[in-house]
């Protein structure tokens, strides 16, 4: 193992899952095949002007 490998504190895992799942969003919206239901999903669970409530929802 690497000396310099450590496991990570709380606020640096809640920042890497928040980038990990925007980032998979952004992928899904820059998708030109993204499918129905993803878009439907979204439409559920995302707010009213972008997608914070469904970003919550998957981090929770």
């Amino acid at each position: 193992i690497d000396p310099d490998f450590r496991i990570g504190d709380e606020t640096e895992c809640t920042i890497l899952k928040q980038e990990a799942v925007e980032e998979l969003f952004d992928m899904m919206y820059e998708d030109e095949n993204v499918s129905d239901d993803f878009l439907k999903l979204v439409d559920c669970y995302g707010g009213k002007r972008d997608d914070s409530n469904l970003e919550e929802i998957v981090l929770n």
